[in-house]
């Protein structure tokens, strides 16, 4: 079956206004790059999220500790969060067409989880209760072996808690 030249036309013409318009998009945008370092041994940190701040817009570095976002022009609030680490923020100015670099240096810190006993019937106290309570020291874990993530801190600790491993894509 051939098609019309009419058609053949439009559909020429509506191609190059698409084409246009997406290289007009791209050009109102820029790129924020940057490397995310571990403060106390300057190692490169994966796993952690940039954010702009406002927006649903960000990254997650690289295990070699780079990350890349992209974002409108004008000015933005970047926030680095790890478990593990004291969050950090830096302001960054997007120009079209241009890339911005932010790299960061995040310091250890240790995460403290509250402790909460759940049963069937509800919260107990540990002496009511008719099965055995763990509990896990964070920060005695953290004082005497690294950890960079807190499946590391619940993994192995107490009988009956399993840890799955999950990687998620944004």
């Amino acid at each position: 079956m051939l098609i019309p030249d009419r058609i053949l036309t439009a559909l020429s013409w509506t191609a190059g206004l698409c084409l246009m318009l997406t290289s007009s998009l791209d050009a109102q945008e820029g790129t924020v790059t940057g490397r995310i370092t571990n403060e106390a041994n300057g190692q490169p940190l994966g796993e952690v999220r940039v954010q702009a701040s406002g927006t649903s817009l960000s990254a997650m570095s690289t295990p070699q500790g780079t990350y890349s976002i992209r974002l409108s022009a004008g000015s933005y609030q970047l926030r680095a969060v790890r478990i593990g680490f004291a969050s950090a923020s830096r302001s960054v100015t997007v120009r079209a067409g241009e890339t911005a670099t932010v790299d960061w240096t995040l310091k250890t810190v240790p995460y403290a989880l509250d402790e909460v006993v759940v049963t069937a019937t509800g919260e107990q106290l540990r002496r009511e209760l008719g099965n055995s309570v763990g509990r896990i020291d964070a920060r005695t874990i953290a004082e005497t072996a690294p950890v960079t993530n807190i499946s590391q801190v619940l993994s192995g600790r107490t009988a009956g808690v399993d840890v799955l491993q999950s990687t998620s894509t944004i």
